[in-house]
Parts: structure tokens; C-alpha cells; sequence
């Protein structure tokens, strides 16, 4: 029988997180409405037709669409879809994740528009910024950027300067949703207690997991449908740094997934990677 695995392997080391004090997301709420819908990792961005195809685009697509470090395939970190303000309706507006860019120096009737949706003597005010954030603008659990400057170039810079706040602001958007619909169904505790009475480590386990395999050193669960979902859980020593490269941890994840995994790792048929 075909299996299609999807993996996503966790390795925990002790991370520190350093958040930037150049460039801090200002953050305010706004209303409770309709749940926000849309594709995980998808980004609505409005903003002028021209800008966007010119050297403004050219530095979001660089921030948002860069592929994602240490898998296999390339594959961009969120899925961005161009909307022009003219045609962001109410069906749009309901999207989880909204990018809204305005220039000063802009003259386009688009631009216009965008700058409607913040006002003119904001980017005025306020030079000193060029990001805020809000939440529920149209939909509860939305999550919308202004990105916002006098100049078309002096914009462009900023986002280039500051392209990791923006790709960890919805990062850490998106994981928050993911988590909430992961465990709204429950978790599986006496999995996650015996995890932590077996082998000195707990991970919360979502409803619906079982227990394919429970070996030394290789714990794996799976969720059984059209598209398995598995976690599985590997170690082993450390010997250099080259164990911790994107080369390295996928190379121990293939000696792992291809012996403990796969149904027949010499044929490609029988899994997807």
C-alpha cells in the first residue's frame, strides 16, 4: 500500500532569540468579528500595481517568497497574493494575513487608495517609523502590516534593512494559529506523561496521534488519513558542528526516515519526501 508521509522533524537545542532593537513592531487591536480565513502561510499584499512591479515589489517578494533554510526541495517561506486596492473586496478582506504599502510619493489612483486606509499626516507624523501592526481590521484572528514611508526608495530600504521583522512577525502568527487548531480538538496526555517517566523529555501530542513505533532512541506517532501525519522523535551524539548544517541534519534524517519509515526505501513509489 502507498503511504504519502508528511514530516516535520523538531530538533530542540538551547536557542536564544534575539529580537532587534532597530526595528520594533508596533502592535494595536481592533475588533471582534468574523473568524479570518485563507491557506496557512498565505499573505494578501495591496498596494499599487507600479510599485509592485518595480522596485518596492522586487524588496517584499525578497523578504516573503525567500525559500525556506534546511529542507530538501525549495519552497518559499509564505505564499504571496498581489491584490490591487481597487480590487480588494470583502471577500479578501477576510484574509488571516493582509500587507498594506503606501508611499507619499506615490500618484497613482491605487496609491491613493492605500493611503486612505492610513492617513496622510500618520506617515507624516511619524517619520521616524515605517511598520505598525493590527489585529481583527475585518476578521477575528487577522493579522495586518502597514508598511508605510514618504519615498518609494526610502520604503524599499527599510524593508530590505528590516526583512527579518517582517518574515518573524507572521511566523510567529502563523505558529500561534497552528498550535490553536492542533490542540482544539484536545491532546494526548498520558502519551506526552509517559514520554516524560520513559525518556526525560515531553512535546504535546494533538488528539487523533498513535504510537507506530517506540524504540530506542526513535520514537515516532502518526495520524492515520489520505495523508499521514507523523512526528517522530530521533538523537544521537554529537560529535562537530557539521552534525547541526542543513547538509548534516538532513542527511541523519534520511538514515532515519529511510530504515524506520518508508516501506521500501529503493522505491521511490512507496513515499514522498
Amino acid at each position: 500500500m502507498k503511504r504519502n508521509i508528511l514530516f516535520k522533524i523538531t530538533i530542540f537545542i538551547a536557542t536564544v532569540l534575539f529580537v532587534g532593537t532597530a526595528c520594533e513592531v508596533e502592535e494595536t487591536s481592533g475588533r471582534l468579528l468574523g473568524p479570518a480565513s485563507g491557506t496557512p502561510g498565505e499573505i494578501i499584499v495591496v498596494m499599487d500595481s507600479l510599485q509592485w512591479q518595480g522596485e518596492l515589489g522586487d524588496a517584499l517578494r525578497d523578504a516573503l517568497e525567500a525559500d525556506v533554510p534546511g529542507v530538501s526541495r525549495r519552497e518559499p517561506m509564505f505564499t504571496v497574493r498581489y491584490i490591487e486596492p481597487s480590487r480588494f473586496n470583502s471577500v479578501l478582506q477576510k484574509a488571516a494575513n493582509l500587507i498594506f504599502v503606501a508611499t507619499l510619493d506615490s500618484k497613482t489612483e491605487g496609491g491613493r487608495i492605500v493611503r486612505n486606509f492610513m492617513t496622510r499626516n500618520y506617515i507624516q507624523d511619524h517619520p521616524d517609523k515605517f511598520i505598525i501592526s493590527q489585529k481583527d481590521i475585518y476578521a477575528s484572528g487577522q493579522d495586518a502590516l502597514y508598511l508605510f514611508s514618504a519615498s518609494e526608495k526610502e520604503l524599499a530600504q527599510h524593508i530590505r534593512d528590516n526583512k527579518e521583522v517582517i518574515r518573524n512577525f507572521f511566523n510567529k502568527k502563523e505558529i500561534e494559529r497552528l498550535k490553536k487548531g492542533l490542540y482544539r480538538n484536545g491532546e494526548q496526555k498520558k502519551v506526552e506523561e509517559y514520554l516524560a517517566s520513559k525518556y526525560g523529555y515531553t512535546i504535546r501530542i494533538p488528539a487523533g496521534y498513535q504510537i507506530a513505533a517506540d524504540d530506542s532512541a526513535f520514537f515516532w506517532i502518526r495520524k492515520p488519513g489520505p495523508f499521514d501525519l507523523s512526528i517522530f522523535i530521533t538523537y544521537k551524539p554529537y560529535h562537530s558542528e557539521d552534525q547541526l548544517s542543513d547538509a548534516g541534519l538532513i542527511a541523519f534524517r534520511d538514515s532515519i526516515t529511510f530504515v524506520k519509515i518508508f516501506e521500501d526505501p529503493a522505491d521511490p513509489a512507496t513515499y514522498t519526501r
